[in-house]
Protein backbone atom coordinates (compact mmCIF):
# COMPACT_ATOMS: atom_id res chain seq x y z
CA UNK A 1 0.00 0.00 0.00
CA UNK A 2 1.39 3.57 -0.46
CA UNK A 3 0.08 6.94 0.75
CA UNK A 4 2.34 9.58 -1.53
CA UNK A 5 2.75 12.57 -3.42
CA UNK A 6 1.32 15.06 -0.85
CA UNK A 7 -1.01 12.74 0.47
CA UNK A 8 -3.33 14.31 3.68
CA UNK A 9 -5.32 12.35 5.07
CA UNK A 10 -5.82 9.60 8.18
CA UNK A 11 -4.32 5.81 8.34
CA UNK A 12 -6.36 4.79 11.51
CA UNK A 13 -7.44 1.09 12.68
CA UNK A 14 -6.88 -1.07 10.22
CA UNK A 15 -5.03 -4.22 10.38
CA UNK A 16 -2.32 -4.63 7.39
CA UNK A 17 -0.63 -8.78 7.39
CA UNK A 18 0.51 -10.67 4.78
CA UNK A 19 0.81 -7.54 2.06
CA UNK A 20 4.25 -6.10 0.69
CA UNK A 21 4.42 -3.83 3.23
CA UNK A 22 3.23 -0.13 3.76
CA UNK A 23 4.80 3.32 2.23
CA UNK A 24 4.39 6.61 3.18
CA UNK A 25 6.30 9.27 1.14
CA UNK A 26 5.14 13.04 1.19
CA UNK A 27 2.51 12.99 3.22
CA UNK A 28 0.48 14.57 5.94
CA UNK A 29 -0.69 11.69 7.36
CA UNK A 30 -2.23 10.76 11.40
CA UNK A 31 -1.13 7.01 11.60
CA UNK A 32 -2.82 5.84 14.61
CA UNK A 33 -4.38 2.38 15.95
CA UNK A 34 -3.02 0.17 13.72
CA UNK A 35 -2.10 -3.11 13.91
CA UNK A 36 1.36 -3.34 10.90
CA UNK A 37 3.00 -6.63 10.80
CA UNK A 38 4.18 -6.17 7.43
CA UNK A 39 6.84 -3.77 6.67
CA UNK A 40 6.63 -0.03 7.22
CA UNK A 41 8.40 2.57 5.18
CA UNK A 42 7.75 6.61 6.20
CA UNK A 43 10.55 8.07 4.14
CA UNK A 44 10.53 12.08 2.69
CA UNK A 45 9.06 14.89 3.33
CA UNK A 46 8.17 18.14 2.20
CA UNK A 47 8.39 22.03 2.69
CA UNK A 48 4.72 23.20 3.08
CA UNK A 49 3.35 19.74 4.53
CA UNK A 50 3.03 19.47 8.37
CA UNK A 51 4.77 16.29 9.51
CA UNK A 52 3.31 13.12 10.39
CA UNK A 53 2.42 11.51 13.31
CA UNK A 54 2.45 7.83 14.01
CA UNK A 55 0.75 7.49 17.28
CA UNK A 56 -0.75 4.17 18.95
CA UNK A 57 0.41 1.26 16.63
CA UNK A 58 1.71 -2.22 16.72
CA UNK A 59 4.64 -1.74 13.77
CA UNK A 60 5.91 -5.34 14.25
CA UNK A 61 7.65 -5.54 10.56
CA UNK A 62 11.16 -4.09 9.74
CA UNK A 63 10.16 -0.38 10.44
CA UNK A 64 12.18 1.94 8.70
CA UNK A 65 11.19 5.87 9.19
CA UNK A 66 13.65 7.95 7.47
CA UNK A 67 12.04 11.74 8.72
CA UNK A 68 11.73 13.85 11.70
CA UNK A 69 8.21 12.27 11.75
CA UNK A 70 7.25 11.42 15.56
CA UNK A 71 7.12 8.10 17.20
CA UNK A 72 4.86 7.96 20.20
CA UNK A 73 2.67 5.15 22.37
CA UNK A 74 3.77 2.25 19.82
CA UNK A 75 4.95 -1.44 19.74
CA UNK A 76 7.86 -1.73 17.67
CA UNK A 77 9.45 -4.79 17.21
CA UNK A 78 13.34 -4.36 18.00
CA UNK A 79 12.49 -1.00 19.88
CA UNK A 80 11.81 2.64 18.58
CA UNK A 81 13.13 6.27 20.48
CA UNK A 82 9.95 8.35 21.32
CA UNK A 83 7.96 9.03 23.87
CA UNK A 84 6.00 5.97 25.81
CA UNK A 85 7.26 3.54 22.80
CA UNK A 86 7.56 0.01 23.98
CA UNK A 87 9.10 -3.47 22.10
CA UNK A 88 7.13 -6.05 23.95
CA UNK A 89 5.74 -9.35 21.52
CA UNK A 90 1.67 -8.48 20.92
CA UNK A 91 -0.21 -11.23 22.52
CA UNK A 92 -2.80 -11.72 19.67
CA UNK A 93 -6.31 -13.69 20.76
CA UNK A 94 -6.03 -17.35 18.94
CA UNK A 95 -9.22 -16.86 16.86
CA UNK A 96 -7.77 -18.80 13.44
CA UNK A 97 -10.24 -21.48 12.49
CA UNK A 98 -9.76 -24.58 10.69
CA UNK A 99 -12.64 -26.25 8.99
CA UNK A 100 -13.33 -29.88 7.27
CA UNK A 101 -16.10 -29.60 4.90
CA UNK A 102 -18.16 -32.57 4.52
CA UNK A 103 -20.04 -30.51 1.62
CA UNK A 104 -18.86 -27.77 -0.34
CA UNK A 105 -21.62 -25.90 -2.86
CA UNK A 106 -21.06 -22.92 -5.30
CA UNK A 107 -23.47 -20.90 -6.16
CA UNK A 108 -23.04 -19.41 -9.67
CA UNK A 109 -25.45 -16.85 -10.14
CA UNK A 110 -24.82 -15.63 -6.12
CA UNK A 111 -21.17 -15.41 -6.23
CA UNK A 112 -20.83 -17.58 -3.18
CA UNK A 113 -19.93 -21.21 -1.85
CA UNK A 114 -21.37 -22.75 0.98
CA UNK A 115 -19.39 -25.12 3.27
CA UNK A 116 -20.88 -27.77 5.20
CA UNK A 117 -19.53 -28.73 8.52
CA UNK A 118 -21.26 -31.40 10.51
CA UNK A 119 -20.70 -32.00 14.09
CA UNK A 120 -19.62 -28.25 14.05
CA UNK A 121 -20.41 -25.71 16.54
CA UNK A 122 -19.33 -22.40 14.88
CA UNK A 123 -20.83 -19.10 17.33
CA UNK A 124 -23.49 -18.12 14.78
CA UNK A 125 -23.31 -14.86 12.84
CA UNK A 126 -20.02 -14.03 14.51
CA UNK A 127 -17.73 -14.87 11.67
CA UNK A 128 -19.32 -12.54 9.29
CA UNK A 129 -16.82 -10.68 7.76
CA UNK A 130 -13.59 -12.91 8.37
CA UNK A 131 -10.87 -13.63 5.47
CA UNK A 132 -11.31 -16.74 5.15
CA UNK A 133 -8.13 -19.57 2.53
CA UNK A 134 -9.08 -22.67 0.91
CA UNK A 135 -5.66 -23.83 -1.01
CA UNK A 136 -4.69 -20.73 -2.96
CA UNK A 137 -9.00 -19.08 -3.32
CA UNK A 138 -9.59 -16.52 -1.15
CA UNK A 139 -13.28 -15.22 -0.15
CA UNK A 140 -14.87 -13.39 2.94
CA UNK A 141 -17.53 -14.71 5.13
CA UNK A 142 -21.32 -13.71 3.91
CA UNK A 143 -22.67 -15.45 6.83
CA UNK A 144 -22.85 -18.64 9.26
CA UNK A 145 -24.92 -20.77 11.40
CA UNK A 146 -23.53 -23.48 13.66
CA UNK A 147 -22.67 -25.88 10.77
CA UNK A 148 -22.93 -23.91 7.70
CA UNK A 149 -20.44 -21.96 6.61
CA UNK A 150 -21.32 -19.11 3.54
CA UNK A 151 -18.53 -17.53 1.60
CA UNK A 152 -18.22 -14.59 -1.11
CA UNK A 153 -16.40 -16.37 -4.38
CA UNK A 154 -15.49 -19.52 -6.06
CA UNK A 155 -13.95 -22.11 -3.25
CA UNK A 156 -15.70 -24.89 -4.91
CA UNK A 157 -13.23 -28.14 -4.92
CA UNK A 158 -11.71 -27.64 -1.63
CA UNK A 159 -12.27 -29.07 1.61
CA UNK A 160 -10.09 -27.62 3.83
CA UNK A 161 -11.18 -24.07 4.99
CA UNK A 162 -9.02 -21.81 7.12
CA UNK A 163 -10.61 -18.73 8.99
CA UNK A 164 -7.74 -16.36 9.37
CA UNK A 165 -7.29 -14.50 12.94
CA UNK A 166 -8.88 -11.16 13.33
CA UNK A 167 -5.37 -10.14 15.14
CA UNK A 168 -7.34 -8.19 17.98
CA UNK A 169 -4.81 -8.20 21.10
CA UNK A 170 -5.55 -10.55 23.89
CA UNK A 171 -6.94 -9.04 26.95
CA UNK A 172 -4.48 -8.79 29.89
Amino acid sequence: MRFTMESRGEFKDNIVVNTNGIYFQRSEVDISNNIILDDFLFVETKEGLLPGKITDNVLWGDVKILTGVPVTNCNVRGGYPGESNISETPNFNNDRLILHADAVGYERKKFYTTVSIFNSDLPISELTGRVVRAGQKWGVVRSNDKNILTVWGDLSGEIVFTVLPTYRLAKM
